[in-house]
């Protein structure tokens, strides 16, 4: 061996460590330190430190990583050993300090990214913070673990509602981090005022870990309070579930008796007491009650209509609502709802604008017609009727979303609340405007996402998918020519080229088709469909010669393209019989 090589001594410590003699290996360790030099030094160093640590004595690892990290400063595993310990230690000042040496050290590991991710947050550097949250939540291990120690600081620093949001996208099955975030979920909703949130949360844990934490005692009062929110809400039946347990757990308050008793009695008056036949009974029972009376009050009707229409029965919520006399802003909701769930969403848009002539400032009314106009694909002044939205509605979340839907509408300013959306916000928007059921108001608000975040696969890949689809409804429209000023972002795909040569074929551009169908054409192999449509459109321009060759790769692919029919065993036979008899004679005419 090489005089100065300390290995065999480092391996002869390990092997002691290895039979359980941990202070002869960290002597032997530190012996082999001493002899080494450079960045075997530092590499003899980390693996003494791993060792301290096995045996409990994180202050000499702590000081053994300190020693290979101003050996080796490029090097990640110091700064990820000291960063571990700190957070473990909660000296967040410590961890805080270590966030300038990740910059120095760069790995893919999500690991370091998490505490990279904590140590950037604690420092005060957000931007850093949330790029490294972004690389462990594309990590499904770590992902829990980077979900929870991200609310945390959110938390800390007093924005609970994002910590909330951060909390609700975690997808946690298992693992020791399931019972942290449920019971983080349960604290963040408490402090937020959503009672029965807290309650939902917290029943994810076992009884003992509830006794352990102590929640246990703050269920009863929990439930009382979320009564009083569902009550507030207008979810009489919520309420009185929730008034009516925390009575049974035993909860003290000189108003709980004659709240639940307020509670069940506007339930019942909201025919949604319960789910499936003890709804329509009690639905049932309401309307025979009010049919002798003359007068009933309109937002009676609307309850009732409403828990008809909660129930499926779209016939019989119709007739209910006939019954106003003069409908208020409540009863038009209703009725806008209703002509929603019958697909008619032209007299939901006339029912949603009479609600907002009698009561402007109520938040589902604003919400619902906005998404009507874009359903419609109204767009002239549906910004303004986003962002009014979002100012009237109770939930954050909702805000959220109406917000950066507002300024993604056609006509809007660019804002800054695009550049901080994340993979989860983008996720939400795509769900909405798929939602909306109108591919021009999606290709609208698609083009102003792609935009503002021309980097993301997410919204290149829908906003692909949203032409494919627009341009097969044109043509199926009999509108083809609309396709033909269509100029994607970026080059097209293969099905989007294959549709925009029909759209081009049918419209009697020929050239133009030949262009789209050869840019179908896959890199490699091929595909008969696309030959296909080449043959027929030489064909019609006059070239026999090529529309012959194309016809000939058609037959050559057409197994693995055109599958028969069901039940038509000889369908690709005759298909390619008819082909061949036709080459055999003259090119096929269209």
């Amino acid at each position: 061996k090489h005089p100065h090589d300390a290995r065999p001594a480092a391996r002869r410590a390990l092997l002691k460590f290895q039979e359980g003699q941990v202070e002869a290996a960290l002597e032997g360790l530190a012996d082999a330190g001493a002899e080494a030099a450079g960045p075997q030094r530092a590499r003899i160093l980390l693996v003494t430190a791993r060792v301290a640590l096995a045996a409990r004595q994180p202050e000499v690892a702590i000081e053994l990583f300190d020693q290979a990290r101003l050996l080796a400063p490029n090097d990640a595993e110091p700064v990820t050993g000291l960063a571990a310990l700190a957070w473990q230690r909660g000296d967040y000042d410590r961890l805080a300090s270590l966030a300038p040496l990740f910059d120095k050290a760069r790995t893919g590991d999500p690991f370091r990214a998490l505490l990279a991710c904590l140590a950037f947050a604690l420092a005060g550097d957000e931007e850093r913070s949330e790029a490294e949250f972004a690389v462990v939540a594309s990590h499904p291990p770590l992902a829990p673990e980077a979900a929870y120690l991200r609310s945390i600081l959110l938390a800390w620093q007093n924005r609970a509602p994002e910590a909330r949001l951060v909390l609700d996208d975690a997808v946690v099955s298992a693992g020791p981090t399931r019972d942290h975030v449920h019971a983080l979920r349960g604290q963040l909703a408490w402090q937020g005022g959503d009672f029965a949130g807290a309650l939902s949360a917290w029943k994810e844990l076992s009884a003992e870990r509830r006794a352990e934490w102590k929640l246990d005692a703050l269920f009863p009062a929990a439930l009382f309070l979320g009564g009083v929110a569902a009550l507030h809400a207008d979810q009489p039946p919520l309420a009185a579930e929730l008034f009516q347990q925390a009575r049974v757990a035993g909860f003290d308050h000189p108003q709980l008796v004659a709240l639940e008793a307020t509670s069940k009695q506007h339930a019942a008056q909201s025919g949604v007491t319960a789910d499936g036949p003890a709804a329509v009974v009690a639905l049932l029972e309401l309307e025979e009650a009010l049919a002798s009376r003359g007068d009933v009050p309109p937002n009676l009707i609307a309850w009732l209509a409403r828990g008809y229409r909660k129930q499926g029965d779209l016939t019989a919520a119709r007739r209910v609502l006939d019954r106003a006399v003069e409908p208020t802003a409540h009863v038009w909701l209703q009725k806008g709802l209703l002509a929603l769930a019958e697909c008619d969403i032209l007299g939901a848009e006339a029912a949603f604008v009479a609600a907002r002539s009698r009561a402007p400032d109520a938040p589902a009314v604003a919400f619902n017609l906005a998404f009507t106009h874009m359903s419609l694909g109204k767009l002239d002044a549906v910004g303004e009727e986003l962002d009014r939205a979002a100012s009237l509605h109770p939930t954050v979340d909702a805000k959220r979303i109406l917000a950066q839907l507002a300024v993604l509408a056609p006509g809007a300013k660019p804002s800054i609340l695009l550049a901080h959306l994340s993979s989860q916000d983008e996720q939400r928007l795509l769900r909405r405007l798929q939602q909306a059921g109108n591919l021009e108001t999606a290709l609208a608000f698609l083009q102003s996402l792609a935009i503002a975040r021309p980097n993301s696969v997410m919204i290149r890949q829908a906003r692909a998918d949203a032409n494919v689809l627009w341009v097969l409804a044109v043509i199926n429209r009999g509108t083809p020519e609309l396709a033909i000023g269509l100029t994607p972002a970026g080059t097209p795909g293969k099905v989007l080229s294959n549709l925009l040569g029909v759209a081009a074929a049918l419209s009697g551009d020929l050239m133009k088709a030949l262009e789209h169908f050869h840019a179908a054409l896959p890199m490699a192999g091929d595909d008969a469909r696309v030959q296909q449509n080449l043959a027929l459109t030489s064909q019609r321009l006059g070239d026999s010669g090529r529309a012959r060759e194309h016809w000939q790769r058609y037959l050559t692919s057409m197994p693995a393209h055109c599958p028969a029919p069901p039940g038509d065993a000889d369908y690709l036979y005759r298909l390619g019989e008819w082909v061949r008899r036709q080459l055999a004679e003259e090119a096929p005419t269209p």
